[in-house]
């Protein structure tokens, strides 16, 4: 068992180095070629991959070792973080991985990034990513590897026309345009010459051009915060309304009841984007005013006159009444202002037995 391991050790070490003579002598002697170092767990494939030993990777690969997935992606790193002999033969591994019948579409970006056909054909048969594929294709300017991707209907985003004008390749700048959409293929290009016109005034304009140039880019900054602004405030206003909505369900539900006549009125501000409900019950002392501000929807504001009672909060639908402790709907909120309103006598129904008997019809 000892002599074993000390050959397995061996045959690991041997990849390490990219000695494929020692390799193959080894197997041979009958080491197992997926051999793991039982002190640290290396096959000699994991071990050479690391290294960038191919000659030995491959001869492995071409011996029908078992590739995993660990193995797949250590080799996708090599080639696109290394700066050294890993680079080389890496793209030709992986094709002879996926001959084998490894599964390579992790590398499809790679392949599309290098213009490697081959790989990057077997890399989409396998599920890879044909959208980022087709971006890194049209960064590099390989049309062949952007047709084959266009002719298995890879999305075509808007990163990948800009890519293919970055790269200068007119022919894919301008395939990709048309299927994106001339429309928006157009805009493109407007803001690709109005960028190439900035650099050229940064780099070789005039004093009066820069100043021109700084003073446009100011107003359209300017126009993009109050863009930025409003709709800002549409959506909070479109909040406000929901949530007034809500309420109004709870109002309604009053106004039906046949022990107050119960009144209500809705108006909404839009310069203090705020809503105000003025409720009223005939006969009674005082009314009642609820804001609401799209600031903070989920609070309820009560008014009698000029004095601020309390706040009552709820989160979107979820309303917890502060007398019971209890969740409700949103729009019960409001009828549960009410009456805890009517229970401390801030207003008071028209007929104050029958309420008192009856309560409040939800």
């Amino acid at each position: 068992m000892f002599h074993e391991q000390k050959k397995i050790q061996e045959f690991v070490s041997a990849a390490y180095r990219n000695d494929l003579e020692t390799i193959q002598k080894l197997a041979k002697k009958g080491v197992p070629l997926d051999a793991k170092n039982q002190q640290n767990g290396y096959t000699a494939l994991r071990r050479a991959i690391e290294q960038g030993a191919y000659d030995v990777a491959g001869w492995l690969v071409e011996n029908d070792v078992e590739v995993t997935q660990q193995d797949v992606a250590t080799v996708i790193d090599n080639v696109n973080y290394s700066y050294s002999n890993k680079q080389q033969g890496g793209t030709e591994l992986l094709e002879l991985m996926a001959e084998k019948g490894a599964d390579v579409s992790r590398a499809a970006e790679l392949a599309a990034r290098q213009g490697q056909i081959k790989l990057l054909g077997y890399a989409i048969e396998q599920g890879g990513d044909m959208k980022q594929a087709l971006e890194a294709a049209a960064l590099r300017g390989h049309e062949e590897a952007v047709c084959l991707l266009t002719d298995k209907n890879a999305e075509v985003t808007e990163e990948a026309v800009r890519n293919a004008m970055t790269s200068g390749n007119q022919n894919i700048a301008e395939l990709l345009g048309m299927m994106y959409g001339p429309e928006k293929f157009v805009k493109l290009k407007e803001e690709a010459a109005a960028w190439k016109e900035r650099q050229r005034i940064f780099t070789e304009g005039t004093i009066e051009e820069k100043a021109q140039l700084k003073l446009k880019e100011a107003q359209e900054a300017a126009l993009q915060e109050q863009e930025r602004k409003e709709e800002g405030k549409r959506q909070r206003m479109g909040k406000l309304s929901e949530v007034v909505g809500e309420l109004e369900k709870g109002l309604n539900v009053l106004k039906e009841s046949p022990t107050v006549d119960f009144k209500f009125t809705t108006s909404i501000d839009e310069e203090r984007e705020q809503a105000v409900i003025q409720t009223n019950i005939s006969g009674s002392n005082h009314s009642l005013r609820l804001e609401v501000s799209a600031s903070n929807p989920g609070r309820i504001t009560e008014y009698t006159g000029n004095t601020e009672l309390e706040r009552t909060s709820y989160s979107g639908s979820s309303y917890r009444s502060p007398v019971t402790n209890q969740f409700n709907t949103a729009s019960e909120a409001v009828s549960d202002v009410i009456e805890q309103a009517v229970q401390r006598n801030t207003i008071q129904p028209a007929k104050p037995a029958a309420a008192r008997k009856q309560g409040l019809t939800r």
